[in-house]
Parts: C-alpha cells; structure tokens; sequence
C-alpha cells in the first residue's frame, strides 16, 4: 500500500473510532431519530386527545347542572337548540378559526347571504371569515347525545334529552309565537298577534270566541271503566253548533291533579281565489271541512289514548270519526292543510261539505250556497296523566 493510501486508510479508521459508528450505523441511527420524531409527534397527538377526552368528561360532569336554556346549548343566533343528528339543520357546526359554532340552517344563511353580497361571511361573534367547507363540532354532539337536563325557562323538574328538549321549547310556556288560529274574516286570514305560550289561552278568549258560539266548556274527568282504553281517565262533550266556515269550541277538562285547556277547530277550505273582492260566495264541489283538537300545554302533562268525534247532521244522520292526534299550541292549520296526504291526515280530520249538506235536514237549502249546517258535536277522550 502506498503512503497515500496508507494515510487516507488511517484517517478514515480514526475518523470511524471516533464517532463510534460506521456509515451503515450512522445511517440506520438517522432513520432511527426520524422514526423517533414521528413517534414522539404521534406520542404528543395522542396526550392531545386523552386530554381532551379528560376535559370532555369533566366539563360533561360541570354541565349536568345546567339547563337547556344555557348558551351551551343554543344556536347563538337563532336562539335554538343544537340538535345531536348530524343530519339536521339544527346540527352544530364550527364556522371559523376561533371554534365558534351556529346551527347549519344558520351557517347557510351566512353563506347565502355571502352569495347575494359578493363578499366573503363573516362570524357573527369575531368577525373573521367563514370556512367554506363543513365542520361537525363533535365535541358539542357528544355533550348533546349526552345530556339529561331540565328546561330552565319554565318551573317543570323533568329531565329531558336533546331530542324531547327540542320539542319542548316549541311549546314551553315561555316561548314567543304569534297566534296560529285563524280570523273570522273573509278570506279566513291568520291572526297575527304575538305572545308568549302562556298567554296564548287568554288571548283565545279574548279574540276568538265568536258571537253565537257557546262560551269555554267545562269538563269534569273520571276514571275509566275500561281498562282497554289505553288510559286511566276518561272526559266527554257534547255541544250544538252550527257551522259556517270557521268555528271554535273551547274547553277546559278538570281531574283531580289539574285543569287542561283545549280547543276543536273546524275551518272550511276556502277556494283559491277567495281574497278576490269578485269573489261570489259559491262554494267549490271539492271543497272539504278540516277538523283539528288543539291542546293549550305541554306535551309531557298528559298521554292520550282513543280518541273519538261523532258529527250528527240533522235528525237522522251522522259519522263517528278516530281523532288522529292532538295538535300543540303552535302548529298553524294552513301550514297543515298543505301537506302530503299521509302526513295530514296524521294530523287533522277532512269531511267532504258536499257530504255534510246531503247529511243536513236543511235538504232544501241550494247546493253551493254558504249556509250554515246545524250539527251536534260530540267528543270521547281517553288519557293518562304524567
């Protein structure tokens, strides 16, 4: 070997000693540390997410003292609640970088009203931009699927889940809605005056008690005999009316624990063109009469059973009818009359007018014409109380 390969030989060798390893070690260690720097990234994610998880369980343990009324909960601009089905419009959603979340229905009108404007939507809490894309704020779903809470706004102690806390806000005593019944006016227009729930009974007997129907009825429930009748308590009525186009009869049923306020409605189906001022009168051969029992509380104070409504035309006549639901307080009898067949009659009775004036003793009373029918209407309810 020459001296200069000698002497590189020994450089290389001195060079190896020193730093202990040689090129294949060397190499091997540097993917070692890259491995340990993906590891200890992963390591660091996952103490992440266990603490997460940690704070998740105790701010779940924090909130079971709280009610659906907290902010938590709550769409921060519709005032809603959040909804734990990602496939509802009341899913909460993250908008942007700062976490701040709005139910989808709203998020879309920000982004719609992006559209309309040209410029970008803005968080209606920091003011920064939107995130174009759809972020599930998971962590707020998992406190919702959750939750047992009560509802905070009214005095009732039952612990309810998100889905039962949803439906409750719409008719919990102190939610504000406008009037659903309807005026007693031409074209059957909808009463517009706003309260809260709890206000809506009074207001009824105020404005919608029309002159020559018979005042609120009172109602004294008994025990039924039947025990078949998937109820524990039994209430009836009886009254004499007669119906033009839109009829109210109120009535408060009493047990021994409490009184219930409800309401039948019957309403004609107005023609099309009934707002035209050249409007006539004539009735459409088509036209139906819609029957809906409306109650005045919540859902959650009384479990309804069988319920039926005979109608007694004339002296002869009549038809015995299965009352398919009791409306709330708030749903609205025109939205109703538009749904689907198999979704309306879910919700409200229909009897053809032409039926009803074959079934009228009045036989001489001209086919078309807007007189009243005379009836009797009586009511047979079966319920248990929560």
């Amino acid at each position: 070997m020459c001296f200069v390969n000698r002497g590189c030989f020994l450089i290389k060798q001195f060079t190896l000693r020193k730093s202990g390893r040689n090129p294949v070690q060397r190499a091997e260690s540097g993917r070692a540390r890259a491995r340990g720097g993906r590891y200890k990234e992963k390591y660091a994610r996952t103490e992440i997410y266990e603490h997460t998880a940690e704070q998740a369980l105790f701010s779940t343990q924090v909130m079971q003292d709280d009610t659906w009324e907290s902010h938590a909960y709550r769409c921060p601009i519709c005032m809603q609640i959040f909804s734990e089905d990602t496939t509802s419009n009341m899913t909460p959603l993250i908008v942007c970088q700062n976490i701040h979340t709005v139910c989808r229905a709203c998020c879309g009108a920000l982004k719609d009203q992006q559209l309309r404007s040209g410029n970008d939507a803005k968080c209606p809490q920091c003011r920064i931009d939107v995130w174009k894309h759809e972020v599930l704020n998971r962590e707020k779903i998992y406190f919702l699927s959750k939750s047992m809470l009560v509802c905070g706004s009214c005095d009732s102690k039952v612990a309810m889940s998100c889905g039962t806390a949803q439906q409750h806000s719409k008719e919990c005593v102190e939610n504000h809605i406008t009037c659903p019944l309807l005026n007693s006016d031409v074209t059957l227009s909808r009463c517009t005056h706003a309260m809260n729930i709890s206000g809506l009974w009074e207001h009824c007997q105020k404005f919608h008690i029309m002159e020559g129907s018979p005042a609120t009825l009172q109602v004294k429930a008994a025990k039924a005999g039947d025990n078949s009748n998937n109820g524990a308590l039994t209430a009836s009525l009886s009254v004499s009316m007669s119906f033009d186009k839109n009829n109210y009869i109120f009535f408060t049923v009493t047990t021994e624990k409490k009184s219930y306020n409800l309401c039948l409605h019957l309403t004609k189906e107005m023609p099309r063109d009934s707002s035209d001022p050249h409007y006539n009168g004539v009735a459409n051969e088509n036209e139906s009469v819609f029957v809906v029992l409306r109650r005045f509380f919540p859902e959650l104070e009384l479990t309804f059973g069988t319920l039926l409504l005979s109608i007694e035309v004339g002296s002869v006549c009549g038809m015995l009818l299965r009352v398919p639901t009791v409306i709330s307080s708030y749903e609205d009898t025109t939205v109703l009359k538009e749904l689907p067949p198999p979704e309306r009659r879910q919700k409200i009775m229909q009897v053809p007018t032409a039926l009803l004036r074959q079934m009228s003793a009045s036989s001489n009373t001209p086919a078309g014409e807007t007189a009243s029918i005379k009836m009797i209407l009586s009511l047979q309810m079966y319920f248990t109380e929560i």
